[in-house]
């Protein structure tokens, strides 16, 4: 593939590849499908994701804006809490 371009559902264009494409090393279509992949992920669930992320790895949940959202996050055992803003979970 010479270039290529990432769009979501909505015509959005979230990436693009202008280099000629998987020519350089460590690149290939397994990791367009993974950005692919980030993108919707992303979007359907408001979340971010960690370097290197893979489909089934944890998630990062977005910051706490209230005291109360954090009190909340300490209580939820479907985190995994680093510190009162970085807390992952698995989708």
């Amino acid at each position: 593939m010479q270039a290529g371009f990432i769009l979501d559902d909505r015509q959005i264009l979230r990436a693009i590849f202008d280099d000629p494409y998987p020519m350089k090393p460590g690149q290939n279509m397994n990791e367009i499908l993974r950005l692919v992949d980030a993108h919707w992920v992303n979007a359907k669930h408001q979340v971010a994701l960690p370097a290197n992320w893979r489909p089934d790895d944890r998630v990062i949940v977005p910051t706490p804006k209230t005291v109360d959202e954090a009190r909340a996050r300490l209580e939820d055992r479907s985190l995994e809490v680093f510190d009162r803003y970085l807390a992952k979970k698995t989708l």
